[in-house]
């Protein structure tokens, strides 16, 4: 199952340009192989909070660096402790206000980020730990 935050204006509604600093679009995914994140209930209204959270103006960092720790998660969330996003190779096209980046964003464990890097995103942990995931990126 997937869960993306609906962050874009929306054409279908008459806003015809981007707004609001929107510069991507971003998904989880919920179950599945490889994922410890099961699709139920509970688990859909914590994550789409989380992602509602996580924002709309990471683009440019995800996108510089390919994935970023972005941030702690809450206690409410464990075992996941951090959040992972990564680039993904699609974009939405046919906007009329021009293609918008798809970013994945993956809860890790802390046991999955061993010796985090020093860099200012943790770029080279999180690809490390969503290679070791196997997360596909798409």
């Amino acid at each position: 199952m997937l869960l993306a935050t609906d962050g874009l204006p929306t054409p279908w509604a008459g806003v015809t340009t981007q707004e609001n600093g929107v510069e991507c679009e971003i998904f989880m995914r919920l179950g599945g192989a490889g994922n410890p994140v099961v699709a139920d209930e509970a688990s859909m209204a914590l994550w789409s909070d989380v992602l509602i959270g996580v924002g709309d103006r990471v683009s440019r960092d995800v996108q510089t660096n390919g994935a970023i720790l972005f941030c702690r998660l809450a206690g409410d969330c464990r075992p996941m402790t951090r959040m992972a996003l990564r680039m993904a190779l699609r974009s939405i096209e046919g906007l009329p206000f021009g293609p918008v980046s798809l970013i994945e964003a993956t809860p890790l464990r802390e046991d999955e980020l061993p010796g985090l890097d020093d860099d200012p995103w943790g770029t080279a942990a999180a690809l490390r730990a969503l290679e070791t995931r196997a997360v596909p990126k798409r």
